[in-house]
Formats: C-alpha cells, structure tokens, sequence
C-alpha cells in the first residue's frame, strides 16, 4: 500500500504470468474489499490487452458473479467453460493477468 506505482497512488496493482496447456484452466479464488472498482484482465508479454473487440479477455466487479460469502472464482482459459466470470486468453496459451483495485479501502487479500 505503501509503495505507489505508474503514477496513480488510488490504485492498487498486482501482476503474474500464466502459462496453459491444451484443455487446461486457471482458476483465481480471491475477494476484494471495498472499493470503487476492481477487475481482471488478459494481457500479452508486452503488457497490452489481448483484442478485447472479438475476445472476452477482461471482468470487473460490476460483471462477476459473487459467491454467498463475497468471495469471486475467476476461469481464465483459451475457450469459454460455459461458467460464469471466464476470461479468455484469445486462443493465447501464456501471457499475464492484471488486476487493479480503484480506492480500495485496505489492501486485497493474498
């Protein structure tokens, strides 16, 4: 919290890589605390977007389904589950997942 990053001290940021083999998923369990916005969304080596105009490569808060305890499952995978709150890769096997909360009340949960 402490350590402001890209020039926007109400954000938060966090960052990793993921890497798929054929038929396979990320699940991403996590909850958020209160704040403005948070999301999560697919990004090449290069820390662009995947072509979110004809891929589903990002969700937010105001998109997931939560569970009953406010805690969110987050599918990240090349082909869309037919499960609620999937981001796609755009047919993409490796890549990073960036998330971002927007004046979050206290630091997201490890």
């Amino acid at each position: 919290m402490d350590q402001r990053s890209w020039g926007t001290p109400d954000n938060i940021y966090a960052i990793g890589s993921f890497s798929l083999e054929p038929g396979e998923a990320l699940l991403v369990r996590g909850s958020s605390p209160p704040c403005a916005y948070w999301g999560i969304q697919t990004w090449n080596n290069y820390m662009q977007s995947y072509d979110y105009r004809y891929h589903k490569v990002s969700l937010n808060c105001a998109q997931a389904v939560l569970n009953g305890d406010g805690s969110f499952d987050v599918i990240v995978s090349p082909e869309d589950p037919g499960r609620p709150n999937w981001v796609g890769t755009a047919g993409h096997r490796s890549g990073l997942l960036f998330c971002r909360w927007l004046l979050a009340k206290s630091m997201p949960a490890k």
